[in-house]
């Protein structure tokens, strides 16, 4: 399962569903998105990305608008990009997981979301795509 946090939250803030869901044996994955909606994380290359919100204080209606539409795609390239690499062979051995064998059924990857991370969600499973197969949303925010 994948969890997306919603606006000015993070992963450490969205540990309740993952954590339940991982008791039961799923294995859950709660990145922190690189939208500039978490309030601080880093990308990639370990540089920070700080929580921006200068159109929401300044900006117009529209401005707004497609603030928020740039978010959410970036938001969707993330997330697709993590399903692809779940759904890639010797993605588990990758994290050097202890004990047993485990086994992942990347046929059913599950994505979930509170707030903007509900909407991502909801986006990530529309259309003709082959990576998510269900969406659990909470208090999905729409844009």
């Amino acid at each position: 399962m994948v969890h997306v946090h919603g606006l000015m939250m993070c992963a450490a803030e969205h540990t309740a569903v993952p954590m339940q869901l991982a008791s039961h044996g799923y294995l859950c994955i709660v990145p922190d998105m690189m939208d500039q909606t978490a309030p601080w994380t880093t990308n990639k290359d370990g540089n920070d990305i700080w929580f921006q919100n200068d159109v929401m204080k300044k900006g117009t209606v529209e401005d707004i608008s497609n603030d928020q539409k740039k978010r959410y795609e970036q938001r969707l390239t993330e997330v697709k990009a993590i399903g692809r690499e779940i759904k890639e062979n010797g993605f588990l051995s990758s994290l050097g997981l202890n004990g047993g064998t485990p086994t992942l059924d990347s046929d059913r990857l599950i994505i979930s979301g509170q707030s903007m991370g509900g909407w991502t969600s909801i986006l990530a499973t529309c259309g003709d795509q082959d990576i998510f197969k269900v969406c659990l949303t909470h208090d999905a925010a729409f844009p």
